[in-house]
This record gives C-alpha cells, sequence and structure tokens, in this order.
C-alpha cells in the first residue's frame, strides 16, 4: 500500500535525522525499511529473507568448518594407524612361538645330559642364556603393549569411519523451494533435527576418540619401556604426562572462560550440558516483574492449546535470528516481526522464554527522545511507526498475562501517537490504550468508535481492522467493568459489528478471519457465555473453522432476534439479521451434529418467532431454505403451547401456498405433530383456517413428483379426523369399545376423553360435510387399490380414524366400497401383527354399519 507524498516526505526527513541523546543505548530505528503494517511476519515477510540469508551463511561456516575438521582428522588418523600398525606388527611377534628360543632351549638340555651337572655348570648355563636375552619384556607385559595398541587401533580406526558418515550426514541437506516462511521452516526444522540427535555433539566429540587412541599408544609405549632402560622410561612418561596435563588444563580453562582461545571441542558442548542444568528461565509471572507497575487483572489467552507445528517453528527461527544476529538492523527486523504474528498464534511461550519482552520494551523505549532542555523534560518520539510496531509486538507477547507498560511510557506514547495522521497508528495506539485500561468505559468506547470511524470512511487496512477485532474480542473476555457499562458499550459496538458482518466478503482467508471474530464478538456480546467461547476456541487447530463460525454466530442471532430493542438494531439491520440468521441456520442443517442441543433449541425458538412474525417465507428466502427451517422446528415440543395455534396457521399458509413438495411435505409432518399433540385451540385453529380444504386440495394431487406430499396429506388429514372424533365422541355417541379399540392401534385417547372443551356440534357437521362431498373417500380407494402405502401407516393411522367417522355417520353410502376395498387390502398384504390390526378395524366397522358378511372383497378401479 502506497504512502501520501507528505507521508512519504515525512518519512524520508525522519530516516535522515540523527538523534544521539536517547535515554536507551539503542540508535533509533527509522533507517530500516519496513514491511507493510500487519505483514512483517507472512509469506513473504522481510524477516524470512532475512533468517534464509543468514542461515545460509551460518550453515555454510558451519559445514565447511566441519568438513575441514573432518578431513584434517582422516588426514591424522590415516597417518597415526600408519605408524601404530608399524609398532603392532613389531610387538605381535613377540607373543608368537620363537623357534630360536626353542633351539636354544634343546640346546641347553642338550648340553646338561653330556656334561655333569653340578652347581658351577648350571650357574655358568644360565648366565650365558641370560646375557643374550638381555632386558626383553616379560609375557604380561608383552600383551599388555598389544592390548593397549590394539586398542588404539581400534579407537583410530572407528573415528575415520564415523568420520566419513559425518561427511555424509552434513552433505546430505535438501534445496527447498517455495516461499520464504516455506523455505525458513524447513530449515530450522532440520536445524531442531540436527541439534535433537546431537549430530554436531558427535562430530565435536570425534577427535576425543582420537585423542583416547593416542593415549591407549602412549600408555602401551610406557609398559614397553618398563623393564628397559629406566632414563628412557622415565623420560617418556615425563613428556607424556605434561602433554595430557597441558590436555586437560586448556579443556578446563575453555570451560571455565568462555572467550579463552584455548577452545577444546567437547568444552562447549560440556557448557551447554551444565547450562541446561542450571534453573529454567524465568516464567510469565517472573518476566512481568521487570515491565509491570501497577496490578491489572490478567488478560484472557486467545490461543488455542493445540500447538501447531508450523507456529513452534516459526518461534524457534525466530529466537535463533535473536541470538545469531548482531547487528542492529536484523534485530529491529526480528523484534517488529513479532507484531505481525497473527492472534491463533500457538507458540508465544517460545518467544516469552527467550526473553523478547525485555528487549521489546527497551526498543519501544528508544523510539523516544528525552528533552532535558525543557522544563518539564518532554519526551519526543523519535519514530513512530517503529514505535507502532513495537507496541503491536508487546500486546502480542503480553497476551493472557497481567503485564502491562510502565505508566509513564504509556502516556508518552498516548500522547505522541495520537498526534499522528496515520490511522493505522492511531489505531494500534488506540488498541493498547484498550487492552490497558479494561476497567475503563471510555477506553472501550473510544475502541468501538475508533473501529466504526474507520470503517465507515473505507480508509481501513485489513490487517488494522483485524487488529482492531482482535483487541476488542481480548477486551471483551476480560471486561472488569460495571454491568451498566458493559450493556452500554454493547448497544454501541453490535451495529457497528452487523456493518461488518453485513459487508460483501470475498474468498480469502482474511475476510474469512474477520468474520470469524465478528461471529465470536456477537455471540460474547449479545449472551456473555466467556467460558463456551474460551472451550471453543482452545480446542480448535485452524485460523477460521465453519463449525465455529455457526456455533458462534446462530445463538448471537437469535438473541437479537429475541430482543432487537436491547441492542439499538435498526430495522434495516433487522432485516439482515434475520436473512443472515436463516442462511446459516438453515445450513447448519444440512449436518446434524454441527449444532448442539442448546444452540439447536435456541434457533428453534427464534426460527418460530420469525415464522409467526411473517418474516418467513420471503422473496429473499429460498424454499430450499424453507424447507430446512422447517425440518429445525420439526418436532414442535419444545416451542410453547401459546404458539401453537398461530404457528398451525402459518403452516397451512405454507402448504396452500408452497410450490415445492418438500416445503409441503416438511410442513404437513410439522402439523401433524401439532394436531397429535395439541389441545382444542390448535383444532379450532386449524378448522378456523380451513384446514380441511386445504389438505383436500393437496390430497387430491396425484402426480408421480408429488405422491409423497399426497400421502403426508392424507395422513395428516386422519390424524385430524381421528382428534376431532375423539373431542366429539360423546355428541355422536361414538361406543366406548370403538375408542377402546383405538388403543389397541397405538393412539392414545385417554387424554382425548377427559378433557372438557370440544368442537361446536355444527362446526363438526360441516367439517364431515366437507369430507363427504370432496374427492377424498375416492382418492382414499384409488391409493388402496394400487397398493401404494404400506400396511402400517394404514393400519395404525388411516383406518382408525376413518371407524370413528363411521361412527358418527354410518348412513353415508361410500361405507361398503370402504370395508370391501380396505379387507382386500388387508388380506392381500398379510403380514402378520398389522394385517390382524386392519381386519379387527375392518370387522368394528362392518358391526357398525350392520353388514353382516354381506360386503364382497373388492379391487378399486
Amino acid at each position: 500500500m502506497s504512502l501520501p507524498s507528505n507521508a512519504q516526505t515525512r518519512r524520508l526527513s525522519r530516516a535522515s535525522t540523527f538523534f544521539s541523546d536517547t535515554q536507551s543505548a539503542f540508535e533509533p530505528e527509522s533507517f530500516v525499511r519496513l514491511d507493510e503494517p500487519g505483514l512483517e511476519a507472512t509469506e513473504d515477510a522481510r524477516v524470512w529473507h532475512l533468517y534464509n540469508e543468514e542461515s545460509s551463511k551460518v550453515d555454510k561456516a558451519m559445514m565447511e568448518g566441519c568438513n575441514r575438521n573432518i578431513d584434517a582428522l582422516l588426514v591424522f588418523t590415516g597417518l597415526f594407524s600408519a605408524v601404530l600398525t608399524t609398532f603392532i606388527i613389531q610387538s605381535y611377534q613377540q607373543m608368537l612361538p620363537n623357534s630360536t628360543d626353542t633351539t636354544n632351549l634343546l640346546l641347553t638340555q642338550f648340553l646338561l645330559t653330556l656334561t655333569t651337572p653340578n652347581a658351577s655348570t648350571i650357574a655358568t648355563i644360565s648366565q650365558i642364556l641370560k646375557s643374550s636375552n638381555g632386558s626383553e619384556p616379560s609375557a604380561i607385559e608383552i600383551r599388555w603393549v598389544n592390548g593397549l595398541w590394539f586398542a588404539a587401533l581400534s579407537c583410530s580406526l572407528s573415528a575415520a569411519l564415523i568420520s566419513m558418515l559425518a561427511k555424509q550426514w552434513l552433505q546430505m541437506v535438501p534445496s527447498y523451494s517455495g516461499s520464504p516462511r516455506y523455505r525458513a521452516r524447513q530449515r530450522q526444522q532440520r536445524h531442531m533435527q540436527l541439534r535433537k540427535w546431537h549430530v554436531f555433539t558427535l562430530i565435536n566429540s570425534l577427535p576425543i576418540l582420537l585423542h583416547a587412541a593416542l593415549l591407549l599408544f602412549f600408555a602401551g609405549l610406557i609398559v614397553l619401556l618398563w623393564s628397559g632402560d629406566l632414563a628412557i622410561t622415565l623420560a617418556t612418561f615425563i613428556i607424556v604426562a605434561l602433554a595430557y596435563a597441558f590436555y586437560l588444563g586448556s579443556m578446563w580453562v575453555s570451560l571455565i572462560y568462555p572467550e579463552c582461545p584455548y577452545q577444546h571441542p567437547i568444552s562447549g558442548q560440556l557448557r551447554a550440558f551444565l547450562e541446561n542444568r542450571q534453573p529454567p528461565p524465568a516464567s510469565i509471572s517472573d518476566l512481568e516483574k521487570n515491565v509491570q507497575e501497577r496490578h491489572l487483572p490478567s488478560r484472557v489467552n486467545l490461543t488455542s492449546n493445540v500447538q501447531d507445528p508450523g507456529d513452534v517453528l516459526d518461534a524457534h527461527s525466530i529466537v535463533w535470528l535473536l541470538r545469531q544476529c548482531s547487528n542492529e538492523e536484523s534485530i529491529v527486523i526480528t523484534l517488529q516481526a513479532i507484531g505481525g504474528l497473527p492472534r491463533t498464534f500457538t507458540a508465544f511461550d517460545i518467544l516469552r522464554n527467550a526473553g523478547t519482552i525485555p528487549r521489546v520494551l527497551d526498543r519501544l523505549s528508544a523510539c523516544f527522545h528525552h528533552d532535558s532542555s525543557s522544563f518539564d523534560k518532554e519526551c519526543q518520539i523519535v519514530d513512530a511507526q517503529a514505535a507502532e510496531k513495537y507496541c503491536r509486538a508487546w500486546m502480542r507477547l503480553t497476551s493472557g498475562t497481567s503485564a502491562t507498560l510502565p505508566n509513564g511510557l504509556l502516556g508518552q506514547l498516548t500522547k505522541s501517537l495520537s498526534m499522528e495522521r496515520d490511522p493505522h497508528v492511531n489505531a494500534i495506539v488506540t488498541c493498547l490504550a484498550a487492552l490497558d485500561s479494561l476497567d475503563s468505559w471510555t477506553a472501550q468506547v473510544e475502541l468501538v468508535n475508533k473501529l466504526a470511524t474507520l470503517t465507515s470512511k473505507n480508509a481501513i487496512l485489513p490487517s488494522t481492522e483485524r487488529w482492531l477485532l482482535d483487541t476488542f474480542l481480548e477486551c471483551s473476555l476480560s471486561w472488569e467493568l460495571h454491568a451498566l457499562s458493559i450493556n452500554d458499550v454493547t448497544t454501541t459496538a453490535i451495529p457497528v459489528l452487523l456493518e461488518l458482518l453485513q459487508r460483501p466478503t470475498k474468498p480469502d482467508s482474511i475476510s474469512q478471519a474477520v468474520r470469524d471474530t465478528v461471529s465470536s464478538l456477537l455471540y460474547v456480546l449479545t449472551t456473555r457465555n466467556n467460558n463456551d467461547l474460551l472451550a471453543l476456541i482452545k480446542t480448535q487447530d485452524s485460523v477460521f473453522v465453519p463449525d465455529t463460525y455457526h456455533k458462534t454466530l446462530v445463538p448471537a442471532l437469535s438473541v437479537m432476534i429475541e430482543h432487537p430493542e436491547r441492542f439499538n438494531i435498526q430495522s434495516s439491520q433487522l432485516e439482515f439479521v434475520v436473512l443472515e440468521f436463516v442462511k446459516v441456520a438453515s445450513t447448519s442443517a444440512r449436518t446434524s451434529g454441527r449444532l448442539p442441543q442448546g444452540v439447536r433449541r435456541g434457533a428453534r425458538h427464534a426460527l418460530c418467532k420469525l415464522y409467526l412474525d411473517g418474516h418467513l417465507p420471503t422473496p429473499r428466502v429460498s424454499e430450499s431454505m424453507l424447507t430446512e427451517i422447517l425440518q429445525i422446528l420439526h418436532p414442535p415440543d419444545s416451542i410453547p403451547s401459546e404458539q401453537h395455534p398461530p404457528l398451525t396457521k402459518a403452516l397451512l399458509l405454507t402448504i396452500s401456498s408452497c410450490s415445492e413438495a418438500p416445503v409441503g411435505i416438511s410442513a404437513l409432518q410439522l402439523l401433524e405433530h401439532l394436531l397429535e399433540g395439541g389441545g382444542t385451540d390448535v383444532l379450532q385453529t386449524f378448522i378456523e383456517n380451513r384446514g380441511v380444504a386445504v389438505l383436500l386440495r393437496r390430497a387430491h394431487t396425484g402426480e408421480t413428483d408429488s405422491r409423497v406430499l399426497q400421502f403426508a396429506a392424507i395422513r395428516t388429514l386422519c390424524v385430524f379426523l381421528r382428534r376431532l372424533m375423539v373431542k366429539s365422541s360423546k355428541r355422536y355417541n361414538i361406543a366406548p369399545w370403538t375408542l377402546d379399540s383405538m388403543n389397541d392401534a397405538n393412539l392414545d385417547t385417554r387424554s382425548e376423553k377427559s378433557s372438557s372443551s370440544s368442537p361446536d356440534s355444527a362446526v363438526v357437521t360441516e367439517q364431515l360435510d366437507q369430507l363427504f362431498k370432496s374427492d377424498f373417500f375416492p382418492t382414499l380407494l384409488s391409493i388402496i387399490g394400487g397398493r401404494r402405502w404400506p400396511l402400517p401407516e394404514v393400519a395404525e393411522v388411516w383406518m382408525p380414524a376413518l371407524v370413528l367417522v363411521c361412527e358418527a355417520r354410518p348412513e353415508e353410502p361410500i361405507w361398503r366400497s370402504v370395508v370391501s376395498m380396505f379387507r382386500g387390502f388387508a388380506e392381500r398384504n398379510a403380514h402378520g401383527m398389522d394385517e390382524q390390526t386392519l381386519l379387527d378395524l375392518v370387522e368394528r366397522m362392518e358391526g357398525v354399519l350392520d353388514l353382516g358378511g354381506e360386503i364382497d372383497i373388492l379391487t378399486y378401479g
């Protein structure tokens, strides 16, 4: 994003200015070329280019050094092994039987047998043998010498073998392609694996193996000379002792004094081992002691408990840069890159344990120039852009802690950066003030107003918008405000958040992340279920999870639909809330496990309210979406009973006006449950809104594509007839045994008989007249004759209702055809219990009609 010309001029003038009088030892960072705000840690950020450049230099120097050391080691190993082999050849011969010694022994025995053995003769022969042998080592000494020298040769050759393997390990460096951050991650992973498996420790230990071989050689040499000349033995021993005393002394000195030039290959490893045994690094609370001047409740940690492997590699890469680089520009870029890490970064603890918080604080302090000549020693900002980046790094590192900036530094930042014309800098200062003042109503409202102002002017960077939203989410979860103040902030913020949600989205990760954060904010502000949201955030493993978006937005919109006046929602925004809620709720209905049971219950109440208020259906709500909404409302058990009559009226309107069969089927299923479990008011509403005519019109539809709709209409009409006749059983003198038989058909009618209210007789007569004058029975008989419906459906729903109607109006001529058709249907579909139940009901109807077996089995048509 290009800056305005005046901003460019201002930055160039700052870059050319040198401020020598600073409180800190650090120089201002205006000379450093900066990344765009918020993009300091993206795929192509400068920090990853710097990491790849520095790591290439370090790796190249390390590989070259290791290769040179290994080459020198191999040369020395070859020479030493050659010399040692020469000694071994000579010493090993002394362990083998010598033919000359055997001959001399035999000659001695022969001389003793030729001469008279006496003491003088034996002494003479022994003296001759001793003078011929000289001071040769004994057999035990020969064994020790050969054992030590063979061990030295084994160590030398083993060092050569491992050295060749090490050269292969170092040369197996893959070439990575991809974005700078991807290459940095791959290199850091390889570097960490080399450290984890102690490859460099093993390489540095190879000279020790050769040193041990040399020590074994010297030991064997001294043993060989021990039985010889004492002066030669002592001279050799003194030289070897001095050499190894210097060897051990140089190791000890390099271990105590790291800057000593007498470095030993193993001293660095020993020093690292001793440092690892020191107490662990300072905890977060210990780090905060250096930067905290007043108590503040701990901010909520919004990162997931599941650490992302990529985040861990990024954190270790930044720590590696801070430890390896010593030039100012590299340190500046690395520390400022922390501010570009996203809110969902899961490895901030690695950065905190590396001591980055004090370093960021020092750099932030260095951005101010203390004017000692002024009376009040006022501080002036040196580089606002650098200070803004360090502020973001500070907020990221202290997330989930109670660390705060010193009061003096916070006041300087607020006073100096608030006068900057750059909206991004002003927004970051507002975020910092809000996080530092969680108990201040003014700071929280200022944060919301800043978001509303920048959004309305379209003068906001995507990264700035995300910072404002992320900060507001963290503040809303960590507030220490009074309930009235929270309500005030909520009524101010929700219209702004709805405007952001209503804005057209782009198919990119940034827009999705913004919508995810907005939905989380709406959830917190409307439901105040902070623990549920934190549990959802802690368990997610990606930046944008569709389930998270639905699980937070659906309950938030449900509350807003229930109480729009409480959140200062205007009529235009309410229409958007309704449409967005319908879209999200219907989408969630496709996956049964997406919404928890509590969320589904709240969504059902809100959808029912919308449906009853006439917001559904609308031209902007498709019939497929309406079908999913009706499926969410099914079953209506959790809907209050006082809403059953208006819901019945709305369903009849939907059934009569829908053009798609799935909508009608879903509405009929919902209406059937209302008629089955509702009271007399539901029946009255059904009758008043000409429900029989509506269902008869749908039952008359016989096309193939709406066959299920036709059957659903007949089933619902049968349920209505059964309920109507049970309510009017006393008026029509329906026999008690008929009602008892309904219980055998899995229909509970005892609660109906105990009901005190019932429809008016004229109304019931009108409904029955309408039924017999329509084509209901011909349609019913055509379906039965065509075997188009399963037997359990007919035996449990259809036939019980017809028996009750027959009890009330036995004089109708259609009953003979009904009895004949249903008896034939039962006998053709003999399936055990259901078939027997249907035959029993047919016999009941014959008894009512007093036919006495006069009916022949007929087939329709």
